[in-house]
C-alpha cells in the first residue's frame, strides 16, 4: 500500500504543498524531439507541450528551461513510466528520451525511449561503476 503524506503551510496567503511518498523514485529525463513530422502527426511544438504537460503532472517537477532536461518524482518504475510516456505523449519514432532513475540517492537504472519502445541501456553499468 502506498501512503502519501501532504504537509501544507500557509504564509501570507501563499499555500505551499509538499508531498512525500516513501515509494517514489526520482528521475532525470533528457530528451530530443525530431523537428519534422509527416501529415497527420503532431508538430514538434505539440509533442513538446504534451511531454511537458506529462512531466508537470508528476510530483516535484522541475524544468531546466535552457535545456531539454527535467527532474521529477514518480511512483512508477522506469519501464512503466516509459510506456506511460509513449501512451500519452504521441511521440514519433525519431523522438528519444533517456530516463535516469534514482532511488535512495543512488542511480538505479537508465532506460531509453526510442522508436516508441522502452529499451535497457548500457549506461546504467557505466554510470554506476
Amino acid at each position: 500500500m502506498v501512503v502519501d503524506i501532504a504537509m501544507i503551510s500557509l504564509d501570507s496567503n501563499i499555500q505551499t504543498i509538499e508531498t512525500k511518498n516513501k515509494n517514489m523514485s526520482k528521475y532525470v529525463a533528457s530528451f530530443r524531439l525530431g523537428d519534422t513530422s509527416a501529415f497527420g502527426e503532431l508538430s514538434y511544438n505539440e509533442r513538446y507541450e504534451l511531454l511537458m504537460s506529462y512531466f508537470r503532472k508528476q510530483n516535484s517537477f522541475v524544468e531546466e528551461s535552457t535545456t531539454s532536461l527535467v527532474y521529477f518524482q514518480s511512483t512508477k518504475n522506469v519501464v512503466d513510466l516509459g510506456n506511460d510516456i509513449i501512451k500519452n505523449c504521441r511521440l514519433l519514432n525519431s523522438d528519444e528520451i533517456l530516463l535516469f532513475q534514482y532511488d535512495n540517492g543512488s542511480l538505479t537504472k537508465v532506460d531509453r525511449i526510442k522508436d516508441n519502445t522502452v529499451y535497457k541501456t548500457k549506461l546504467t553499468d557505466f554510470l554506476k561503476s
